[in-house]
């Protein structure tokens, strides 16, 4: 908590105010709007009183055609506060949606972007100028590639794997096939790694081998099906069980550029040069020509749209 310097911030803390004003804020602004309402609609009673009030007293109704313009000009000015107070946000002046008039406004088939008019982008993009990217979603960092695991019969000796084989080289002779043995090697990292890597495991080195058999072995089960809802039934039939989604969940499972990334969502790619971002398709981006200058203004709408210059 900040200490209070001022006279003012020791009476008027700001954690008390804001709290209370956070609080308060949205019924004030919805009783500022609908006080606006209450006033409008009280002014329009008060003039039709005095003018029928005139009316009895005189008996003569010659200013009815004037106090029905002035009453006509109230509510319609009341009628369009009340549309721009509900028109969606955006440039110009709009009245329930519909624009009014805008000032430096592009064609209805342009969008404006740095003062230039241009072609609006393909669904999934988004314009910078003269060129539409792709939109993209994040799903973090990469992480380092685990250490491949030995094959049968190797023994792990930290970055290699060694064994022997008794028949390692083989040839043939006149009298048959003939072999002889030898040590087999094989580098931990031959194939680039494995994902997911040790981060994924809290980052023990020592218990990487160990927990990479495990999530392996839980990732290499089918999924079951909504049906097979009980682990009972999925341990019976060799599907996912609870503890099984849970191992395999939220890992960087995907090797891309020799490192480990979280699968990208249903529909998407890996950005090529950039894996920790995803875009769908496999085009990154496209040139939407050049920009032209807007209009001086936009009137009207849809089909009764008219631009000046």
């Amino acid at each position: 908590m900040e200490v209070p310097t001022t006279v003012q911030d020791f009476l008027f803390p700001k954690e008390l105010w804001m709290t209370i004003y956070n609080f308060l804020g949205p019924a004030l602004s919805t009783g500022y709007t609908m006080g606006s309402y209450l006033i409008v609609t009280y002014l329009v009673f008060v003039f039709c009183r005095e003018w029928y009030r005139s009316y009895q007293v005189t008996g003569n109704a010659a200013m009815f055609p004037w106090g029905f313009a002035v009453l006509a000009l109230i509510l319609f000015i009341f009628i369009l506060f009340c549309g721009w107070m509900f028109a969606p946000p955006g440039g110009g002046f709009k009245i329930f949606g519909y624009n009014i008039v805008e000032l430096s406004a592009c064609d209805g088939s342009k969008e404006k972007d740095a003062g230039l008019c241009y072609e609006k982008c393909e669904a999934d993009f988004h314009g910078v100028g003269p060129v539409c990217w792709a939109n993209t979603f994040g799903i973090g960092a990469g992480t380092p590639v685990g250490l491949e695991p030995c094959k049968p019969g190797l023994t792990n000796i930290g970055l290699m794997c060694v064994g022997w084989d008794g028949c390692l080289h083989k040839w043939h002779t006149i009298f048959g096939d003939a072999c002889i043995g030898g040590p087999v090697f094989q580098g931990r990292l031959d194939n680039g790694g494995v994902c997911p890597g040790p981060s994924d495991f809290g980052g023990d080195l020592g218990a990487f081998d160990g927990n990479y058999q495990r999530f392996k072995s839980s990732a290499d089960k089918p999924d079951p099906t909504p049906q097979e809802s009980t682990d009972p039934v999925r341990s019976q039939l060799g599907k996912k069980t609870s503890s099984d989604m849970n191992a395999v969940k939220d890992k960087h499972t995907e090797r891309v550029d020799g490192m480990c990334y979280k699968t990208c969502p249903p529909g998407m790619n890996h950005v090529p040069g950039m894996p920790y971002l995803c875009m769908k398709g496999d085009k990154l981006s496209y040139g939407r020509g050049a920009g032209t200058p807007p209009h001086l203004a936009k009137f009207l709408d849809r089909a009764q749209v008219w631009y000046f210059l």
